[in-house]
């Protein structure tokens, strides 16, 4: 099996064209004679246009009408390519889904044209449409190799696949690839960070001026040997996406449930939630079996704002709360939290993001803060403020009457280790 890029070039008896033969049926090996051609022109031209095409789900419907049927749609897009585009451009097809239209000068519009191919390609008949991604790459062979060129065509044809907007293509962007790269390497290294003993467990104290409770926060952290300190920022989305995030939570809960059991002076200690947990059903056998022997009041859970969009949560939290366990809003004020959703939820608290504490000094801010919290004792909920880094900021909060607060001015966020000789000091 040949490759070239992240695309295998399978051994199936397919159409290939090039500029001399049009389209004929041939094999494997025309694929790969086909990007020599194509590279050939590119060194010939000193400066042009490649749009590289890709069309997905072509191996799945070949599965349903069969080589012939797949060959004799890919005719009908060559036949229509060389109408609408005449001489101005020649037609290659590199792999079993992947094409390349090179342009020896400009077109006026490379979105009109762009949209064009997308047009002619989306559509192999009138039965299935199929999905195309387009990468744009204007050359200029004085700057580029011709290798590099269609390189840059495969890169800016997945930014385009990996899009969210409706653009008809995408250009080559280096940053964006980088930051993809990074991505996907870090994606690889996640899968088994917890098995590698990578991932470890942080803990934050939050302090009750009033009633003295002893709690904490849970904080995952990864210390990657590929790529060091990972923000969890950085990687928790991503584990979100893959999956690894059930993986992490059920540490994280291993991690609670040690100190807990080893401290039973902790009152609670807080856990964030994923609302990706939500979709897993056996997730909440996970828990009782991570949590078993331990009083539920001793572990909160935090959710953002962001969950009470979707109702469909709702259960999901009407069962944690059957568990005895109390809710917390994070970066309450700062989301999309309706007030009557908060209400039929009887969630115990809010935590008010660091965005709140930084600006207690401008006037303009105050009032909003003010009124925020005011707005939350009004529904009862208590209030925890996040980020508290000086001895100003932590009166100004107490004065409004909040019941909690964390951050750098008391502790910043320790190992298990740390932890034991904290407690012991208090």
């Amino acid at each position: 099996m040949e490759s070239y890029g992240n695309t295998a070039i399978k051994h199936y008896n397919v159409l290939a064209f090039n500029k001399d033969d049009g389209f004929k049926i041939n094999k494997p090996s025309a694929f790969l004679q086909n990007r020599k051609t194509m590279l050939n022109n590119i060194d010939i031209y000193d400066d042009g246009v490649l749009y590289y095409i890709m069309i997905k789900h072509l191996s799945q419907l070949n599965m349903l009408i069969g080589h012939g049927g797949v060959d004799e749609s890919i005719e009908r897009i060559e036949r229509h390519l060389k109408q609408v585009f005449k001489e101005r451009a020649i037609l290659y097809r590199i792999s079993f889904n992947e094409f390349g239209i090179l342009f020896s000068e400009c077109p006026g519009s490379l979105k009109q044209e762009a949209e064009r191919i997308r047009t002619i390609v989306s559509t192999l008949d009138n039965t299935h449409t199929l999905k195309t991604h387009i990468g744009v790459i204007p050359f200029n062979r004085t700057i580029d190799s011709s290798e590099e060129i269609v390189r840059k065509g495969y890169i800016a044809t997945t930014l385009h696949k990996l899009s969210s907007g409706p653009q008809a293509f995408h250009f080559y962007d280096e940053k964006k690839w980088g930051e993809l790269e990074k991505r996907l390497t870090i994606e690889k290294s996640l899968r088994n960070a917890v098995k590698l003993g990578e991932m470890y467990v942080v803990f934050q104290p939050i302090i009750h001026p009033t009633t003295q409770q002893i709690g904490f926060e849970a904080l995952i952290r990864w210390n990657s040997e590929s790529h060091g300190h990972v923000s969890p920022a950085e990687f928790i989305p991503i584990a979100e996406g893959n999956g690894a995030i059930h993986e992490i939570t059920k540490f994280v809960m291993k991690s609670v449930a040690c100190q807990l059991n080893t401290h039973p002076v902790i009152d609670y200690i807080s856990v964030n939630l994923s609302s990706k947990l939500f979709d897993d059903p056996e997730w909440f056998s996970e828990l009782n079996k991570e949590l078993g022997g331990i009083q539920p009041q001793r572990v909160q859970f935090e959710l953002t704002e962001s969950f009470l969009i979707d109702t469909s949560h709702f259960h999901f939290i009407r069962r944690l709360q059957d568990r005895g366990h109390k809710i917390y809003i994070d970066d309450f004020g700062t989301g999309y939290s309706s007030i009557s959703y908060l209400l039929s939820l009887g969630v115990e608290g809010g935590k008010l993001d660091q965005f709140f504490t930084n600006y207690i000094e401008q006037p303009k801010y105050t009032s909003f803060i003010k009124k925020t919290v005011e707005m939350a004792q009004s529904l009862n909920l208590n209030i925890v403020i996040e980020g508290i880094e000086n001895v100003k900021q932590k009166e100004y909060f107490i004065s409004l009457g909040c019941d909690a607060y964390q951050g750098y001015l008391e502790a910043r966020p320790m190992s298990a280790g740390a932890l034991a000789q904290y407690v012991t000091e208090i």
